[in-house]
This record gives C-alpha cells, structure tokens and sequence, in this order.
C-alpha cells in the first residue's frame, strides 16, 4: 500500500466523530445539509426534499464551547518570559498578529469541540507551497491544525513523535485565464527530515532536513489522557453533539405535523361515484340531503406532537446536564433542587474540571515555547540537532513561566450557561438575542482585535433569528 493511502486506526475510527462536531458546532447550514436530517422509512424522496429545505437547527454546542471558553480565561494568565525571541513570538504567535493568549484561546475552543487539536510550530513560510526555502532568517510561527488533517503518525514510548503524516490541499490559481485547481498533498514530518508528497504519492522536490531534531508538532487534548498509547482525546461535546442531532431530527419531524397535519379534513358522505377530494371554501354554506349522515372534521392525532416536545425537553434538560461538567448536573427552574451538601460537590467538580483545563493548556502552551525556542537555536545549524522533546522543555522553563489561574468563578459559569440555553429556547425577541450572542463572543473572545470583534458583530446582526416551535409551559423545562 503507498504511504499516503495508509491511515491510523485511531483517525479511521474517529474521522466520522471529529466532522459531525465541527458540524454541531459550526451550526447553519453546514449542519442542515451535511447529511444530519435522517429520512423516515416511510418518507418519500419528494417529502423529505420539502422537510430539509425547511429544516432549522438549534445550536446547543457553540454556545456551551464559547462559555467554556471564556471562563478558562475569566482570569489573567501570568507569564514571565525572559528571552527576547520568544517575547517577540507572544506578541505574534501566528503570524498574522494573534499574540499567544489568542492561539492558546483559539486551542482551547478547537479541543473542547474534537478532543484533540494539533499545533505546528515551523519556520514562517510552511514547507507546503515551497520546496527547499531555506529557514535560517526566518520567524517562527505556530498554526493550529484539526485533527482530520493528521492521517497517520507514530509515537514513542514517552508519547513523542517518530513521524506525523499530514494531508493539505494544493491549489493552482496563479494564472486567472486558467481554471482553478486543487490537489492533495502530504507532508511527511519526522525527527531529521520533512517531505512533500504528491497525490500519488511521489516525492516533490527533495526531503528537507529537519534542523530541530524533533517533529514540531504538540497534541492538545481537551481532558488529560490517562496513558500515552493514543493521541486522541475525548470531545467537551461528545455527547451533547448527538444529542443536539436526534434534537435536530425530533424539530424537524414536529415541524413536518405542524406543516402537513395543521388543518382538519372535512370528510363528508357522498355516493359512491363521487368519493374523492372535493374543495369547499371557508365562506360558502354547505348543504346535505336529510337522512344521510352529518359531514364531520377528521382532526390530526396530537399525541404525536406531544411525544416529540416531551423527548425535545428531555434531551435539552440531559445536555445542559452534560454541560455543567457535574456528577450530578445543575437543574432548572421548576425541577426539584439539589440539597447544599451535592450543590457543593458539584460545584467542586466544575472548578476541578476547568483547572484541569487551564493545566493542560499551560502545559502546551509550554511545549510550542520549547519548539520555538529549539527552532531559534537549530537557526544555525544546517543539520539535524540531537534534541529530544524533555530537553527542549528543560531548556525553555529556564527562560519562560507559566502560571494559569486554579480557582473560577464557577457559580458565574453555571449562570451564564443557564441564561444561554434559555434565551436559546425562549423567543424573547430577536434584538435582545442578538445583543447576548454579541455579549457572548465578547466575554469568549477577550483578545480579538477590534476589527474582527466588528466583524462577528455585523454577522450577529445580519443573521436572521429562527422562531422557537417548542411548548414550554407544560413541565417546567428547558425550550
């Protein structure tokens, strides 16, 4: 089998997850026409074509990643950074002008929504488009890859990488007379050496020596992984995306009563050849001859109806369950409250949960200042080095200190997100949602630039907000 056709088991059997969580999460009609709405085994093709262009999905995952998000960095991460040239990578870590709390956010939001998000730490201009560009006065720069990118790899006894197999896409568009094209291409990284490969796996241009003398890639994983025999971590939203999905097909089908079962049928008796269809307007009188029987109204069953919102609630009430990261789970309104004692657990739980976070985000936020600094010294040098990744981290805790926070402020977590889901639910009005989901991308995205901070913004207000359909007034719960 050629290299690029051969992939990990653990990517082979996590692939379908990883899509259908950026999906969840990105909502709109990414989710709505990416195979999500199920057909019913006795729903006909044209039937089911009207039901999806009507589809609507509410977003429960975006909102909890974004609140998560934000309470990771309700308070200051303190740094001390001692070396001039990783002073200079915090202020741009990306090189496009994001300073290192903004990749880190932006790492946290991409592995709460897969579970594992990867960070590339290499010179300024990626070994992708050009082959052979020499990295001796370059920039360091990171880049976030997702996990669907990274196809196969090996990793040593310490959890380090032999070699990561990455798949890109390769575009043609330097003449504007010629159509576009675009191609795979692998980039094969391992400890001496980096190497493109072409869609057929040919080797372009030649390998490339590596001069860290280490693969420049950290793992970021949302939870911390109990051993080192897989990369791959578990999503925040690993159920709640399912859940949000079976909530997507039960709106739908509600909408599909709603649409088709709305009006009663008026059936009336009439001889035998005449029984079909007749249309009887809302204004006109209609007679019937006496003794025959009385035309009646067949009315749709609403039991139906009623067995969807149930499940609806239901799932609603599990992911916000599912989202306050307690063993027992926070509970709205009108549901039975929870004594001090468990309330008081649970709120332990929440603050464990999130400074497990923040610890694992220190962790690599350490790791890529280590790759870093490597590169900057590997500058050089027109070998491979002999590092190792412990020896790299050794180095740079000599120059750099990370501390983030340990205690939250967890009850302000749990309020935002029950405010959230019901403004979500709830048909308030739609300048009042708009405004939260500006507040929202505010308190979730501390260091944006201005501009782009306006640009969410302009997107917020030009959004259209979708009407809710659920019942909730009759238990009390989450709509």
């Amino acid at each position: 089998m050629s290299l690029i056709y051969r992939r990990h088991s653990d990517y082979s059997t996590r692939v379908g997850d990883w899509h259908l969580f950026e999906a969840a999460h990105t909502g709109g009609r990414k989710f709505i026409n990416g195979g999500h709405l199920f057909q019913h085994s006795i729903e006909e093709v044209i039937g089911y074509s009207k039901r999806l262009q009507r589809a609507y999905y509410y977003n429960y995952c975006k909102p909890i990643v974004s609140i998560y998000n934000q309470f990771i960095f309700s308070a200051q991460v303190s740094r001390t950074i001692k070396d001039k040239k990783l002073k200079q990578f915090a202020t741009n870590s990306t090189g496009d002008g994001k300073t290192i709390d903004g990749l880190i956010s932006l790492v946290n939001k991409y592995s709460a929504v897969f579970g594992t998000v990867y960070v590339v730490v290499e010179p300024d201009e990626s070994p992708i488009p050009i082959v052979g560009t020499a990295v001796i006065q370059q920039n360091i720069r990171a880049k976030i890859l997702k996990p669907y990118t990274i196809i196969d790899w090996s990793i040593d006894k310490n959890g380090d990488f032999n070699w990561v197999k990455i798949k890109t896409e390769h575009s043609e568009d330097n003449d504007p007379n010629v159509e576009r094209t675009s191609k795979p291409r692998y980039i094969l990284w391992e400890r001496h050496q980096w190497t493109i490969l072409d869609e057929t796996g040919a080797i372009v241009g030649e390998p490339q020596v590596n001069q860290l003398g280490v693969v420049p890639i950290v793992v970021v994983n949302h939870y911390e992984q109990p051993t080192n025999e897989s990369i791959v971590g578990e999503s925040l939203i690993e159920d709640i995306a399912v859940i949000n999905r079976s909530l997507f097909n039960w709106c739908s089908l509600l909408d599909e009563i709603l649409y088709e079962q709305t009006f009663s049928m008026l059936a009336v008796q009439t001889k035998k050849q005449d029984q079909s269809i007749q249309i009887i307007g809302a204004k006109r009188v209609f007679t019937y001859e006496a003794g025959t029987n009385v035309p009646v109204f067949i009315s749709p069953d609403a039991s139906q109806a009623k067995i969807f919102i149930e499940w609806i609630n239901k799932s609603i009430r599990e992911m916000y369950r599912l989202a306050s990261l307690e063993r027992s789970g926070m509970v709205y309104r009108s549901e039975t409250a929870q004594s001090g004692d468990s309330k008081e657990f649970d709120l332990i739980d929440t603050n464990q949960a999130i400074a497990a976070k923040a610890q694992i985000l220190a962790e690599a936020e350490i790791r890529i200042m280590a790759l870093v600094h490597g590169w900057e010294k590997a500058k050089q040098v027109k070998k491979s080095s002999s590092n190792s990744i412990p020896k790299l981290i050794d180095d740079v805790k000599k120059l750099v200190a990370i501390s983030y926070p340990k205690t939250f402020d967890v009850r302000g977590y749990q309020n935002e997100l029950t405010t959230a889901f019901e403004i979500l639910n709830n048909n308030i009005s739609d300048t009042f949602a708009k405004e939260f989901r500006k507040y929202l991308a505010s308190r979730a995205l501390p260091n944006i630039s201005p501009d782009k901070l306006a640009k969410i913004h302009d997107e917020i207000d030009t959004t259209k907000q979708t009407k809710n359909v659920q019942d909730n007034s009759s238990d009390g719960a989450p709509a």
